[in-house]
Order: structure tokens, then C-alpha cells, then sequence
């Protein structure tokens, strides 16, 4: 999984591995049949049994992390929906965070 993480595509070239799963729920249940590992976002993790979670490890620092953003044209008229979007976001990230006690970011480009 280390070699996996460290792995970089650089422009032009191909990595040899292909990965891809139809859900989350499947990888779950492949590790859970085969002993097998995968990543899962910190999200994903609260479903979890007690047994399940005592397989989890962390990422070593610097540890990956996962961006949301909100992306438009310049003079997207529905301003307001997307407004509520991004707070029913953050207000949904910012509970699962604070159970885990990790950091949240939010950078407000002009929304």
C-alpha cells in the first residue's frame, strides 16, 4: 500500500496499476472477506463495526487530505443556492471533524 500511495503519474506515462471499485460498501466487504486493505476517506469510517475499526491506521504525516470545492462561471445567476450548498456542506464536514478532532479548512472565494 506504501509502494501504491507513492506512486506518481507523471505526464505521458502510464502506471502500471489500474484501480477502481463500484463503492466504497464493495471495497469494505472485499477487505472484510479476503483480508485484504484499502483506503477509505475518514467519512466512510464512521459506519464501521468495532471490529472493523480496530483494523484502521492512519496515514503518517503529511497526511492526504480531500478538497470539496464549488466551481462556476463567473456570472452563475443561482448564487443563493449555492450559498446553502456550501453551508450544508461545511455544517456536515464540520460534525464528522469535530468527533475526530481534526482539522477543517474552508478558503471563501467570492461565493
Amino acid at each position: 500500500m506504501i509502494n501504491f500511495c507513492s506512486l506518481k503519474q507523471t505526464e505521458g506515462t502510464q502506471l502500471p496499476i489500474h484501480y477502481e471499485a463500484g463503492s466504497i460498501e464493495t471495497l469494505i466487504q472485499l477487505v472484510d472477506k479476503n483480508d485484504g486493505i484499502t483506503i477509505l476517506p475518514q467519512l466512510a469510517t464512521e459506519r464501521l463495526t468495532a471490529s472493523q475499526k480496530k483494523k484502521l491506521r492512519e496515514f503518517l504525516p503529511p497526511k492526504p487530505v480531500r478538497e470539496i470545492s464549488i466551481v462556476t462561471v463567473t456570472h452563475f445567476p443561482r448564487k443563493r443556492i449555492l450559498q446553502h450548498l456550501k453551508e450544508e456542506i461545511i455544517s456536515s464536514v464540520k460534525q464528522s471533524v469535530a468527533t475526530k478532532n481534526r482539522g477543517l479548512r474552508v478558503i471563501d472565494m467570492d461565493l
